[in-house]
């Protein structure tokens, strides 16, 4: 992997200004000219000129996305990115990213062959599609160097800060959590491929072992469904990335590291709505979408300072279990009764009906996808 620093390193007499935060950077693996994006994301490195960079304050940007100006010029960044920027032309800039980038990736490429042998090639030819079709893949994973079966699941390890990390110690490491199972490192992430004889709804991951290495490593793991369309192993592997970052940005566990797809795929409904609902509307107020018996119970938290909508949401969540509720919340049962009661002569609602109480939930995690992902605030 390359270094911001080595970068800048090698553009030592057309640097003008890097903030030291940078130098220990790895480069995203995505390279672009920042030109008519509408947002930008932190797994992208951008390059900015002079006419372009007047746009900046009108864009979506992600925390810790790193954009580089040329010609010289050093316009004011937005303050959540990291900026860097060099005298020569956007050509040259863009030129030399590419060249080493190219470079780094044929060394890491040959490192990681030899590393973990011909599963790596065979991940890399099946994300790149050069192998593609449930039989084609089904034979090269044939070929791996532990066994896969007929039902294949996915996990992804994912790392929350983009510096140097030991692949080579952890993958040894999760050797001996995930005994005779195939894995390799993709890009920046980790693939733990896991697979069974017969068809599993829920699979029993090893959790105190493997949050003990997360935590150490500073990472997030996701666990895919068991499926055997081995064809669709680009298509979940994007779907696992997104709905890694949704589930630490929406999860409501602090430290939590270990996810599910199952447990937040509703998130990533969410996430692929809220981008149409703007692509159709020209508008991402998708607050819209949630029940109205919601929005009125955050209304009257706010004017009382009570919690009447998360006790509804918790209350719902935990199927309606009362004790349950109370321990989610750290409150005395009682407390809770006498809280649903208030939400009652509220909202009116007959709570026995269970599309209702679906929707109520969903109404919910709108409502945290709103706040915690879309980063915006409620109009109440």
């Amino acid at each position: 992997m390359i270094k911001i620093g080595y970068i800048c390193d090698r553009l030592q007499n057309q640097l003008i200004n890097m903030p030291s935060k940078a130098r220990d950077l790895v480069c995203p693996a995505k390279i672009e000219i920042l030109d008519t994006q509408g947002k930008l994301h932190n797994d992208c490195l951008y390059i900015c000129s002079e006419s372009i960079s007047k746009k900046l304050g009108e864009l979506e940007i992600e925390d810790n996305t790193i954009i580089m100006f040329t010609d010289g010029k050093r316009p004011k960044a937005p303050a959540n990115t990291v900026s860097i920027y060099f005298s020569c032309p956007l050509s040259v800039l863009f030129n030399t990213i590419s060249l080493l980038a190219n470079e780094a990736l044929r060394e890491r490429k040959i490192e990681n062959e030899s590393l973990y042998g011909y599963f790596t090639k065979c991940w890399e030819d099946i994300m790149s599609k050069q192998i593609s079709g449930n039989n084609a893949i089904k034979e090269a994973l044939r070929h791996a160097p532990y066994p896969v079966y007929d039902f294949i699941r996915p996990g992804i390890i994912c790392f929350d800060e983009n510096k140097d990390v030991d692949y080579r110690g952890i993958i040894e490491e999760l050797r001996d959590i995930f005994k005779e199972t195939n894995i390799t490192v993709y890009g920046s992430n980790i693939v733990v491929l896991l697979s069974h004889q017969e068809r599993q709804f829920s699979y029993q991951l090893p959790e105190k072992e493997l949050n003990e290495l997360l935590k150490k490593y500073n990472a997030n793991f996701i666990l895919g469904n068991a499926s055997r369309d081995y064809n669709t192993l680009y298509f979940v592997y994007q779907l696992l990335i997104r709905a890694l970052w949704l589930a630490t940005k929406v999860s409501y566990a602090k430290g939590k590291r270990i996810f599910t797809y199952e447990q937040y795929s509703v998130y990533l409904v969410m996430d692929l709505c809220a981008q149409k609902f703007k692509e159709t509307y020209s508008n991402d107020d998708i607050i819209y979408l949630a029940h109205p018996a919601t929005i009125h119970l955050l209304r009257y938290d706010k004017a009382h300072k009570t919690n009447l909508h998360d006790v509804l949401y918790y209350y719902l969540l935990n199927n309606k279990n009362v004790g349950k509720t109370a321990a989610s919340l750290y409150m005395h049962r009682n407390t809770v009764l006498n809280k649903l009661d208030k939400i009652l002569e509220l909202v009116k609602l007959d709570l026995n009906d269970n599309l209702l109480c679906q929707r109520l939930i969903i109404s919910g995690q709108i409502i945290r996808y709103y706040e915690t992902v879309m980063g915006l605030d409620i109009k109440l």
